[in-house]
Parts: structure tokens; C-alpha cells; sequence
């Protein structure tokens, strides 16, 4: 279950090039917020920003669940990484189950 909220600034056209920024910003048991940033990457103009929140639910119950701890991990290396370099134990592919 998630709520998100985008402002697009900018255009941004089919030959463009677009980077897409986003930074898990809170964390909760089982909760997370995203904030996103989309840039032009030959002008670094900002093309839009937005905020995702999100909450793990069952599929079967519908009833919040504890964030997996895989989850949790693959995030925060994620977050380690830069726009140029990420650590070399970034998973390229994780299993969430």
C-alpha cells in the first residue's frame, strides 16, 4: 500500500537522457518513505521531485508487516552509494521473500 505525491518543474523529451534519484529518507517496522528527484543529465535541471510512502501489508491478510530484514540491508547499501560508485557488495538482484 502506498501514497505518492509528484511535482513535475520541467519537461523532459523522448531524446533526453534522465537521471532518477531516489533516497529512502524514513524507515519504520514497517513503513519506508522514498524521495525521488528526476534531473536532465546533460543540464542537471531538475525535472521533478516527489515523495513515495509505502507500508508492507500481507497479501492474504491486508494487515502491516515487519520489514524484511534482506529488504532493510539491500536499502541501506543502496544508500551508501554515490551518482559515481557503489560498494562492490551491492547485490545486482535480490530476492525479497
Amino acid at each position: 500500500m502506498c501514497i505518492s505525491i509528484f511535482m513535475f518543474q520541467g519537461q523532459a523529451f523522448v531524446e533526453d537522457t534522465l537521471h532518477v534519484h531516489t533516497a529512502v529518507t524514513q524507515r519504520g517496522n514497517a513503513s519506508l518513505q522514498l524521495d525521488v528527484t528526476i534531473l536532465r543529465l546533460a543540464s542537471e535541471q531538475v525535472i521533478g521531485t516527489g515523495v513515495i510512502a509505502g507500508v508492507m501489508v500481507d497479501s492474504m491478510t491486508g494487515q502491516s508487516v515487519r520489514i524484511p530484514e534482506t529488504f532493510r540491508e539491500a536499502t541501506a547499501l543502496y544508500q551508501a552509494c554515490d551518482r559515481t560508485s557503489c560498494p562492490a557488495s551491492l547485490p545486482q538482484k535480490a530476492n525479497f521473500d
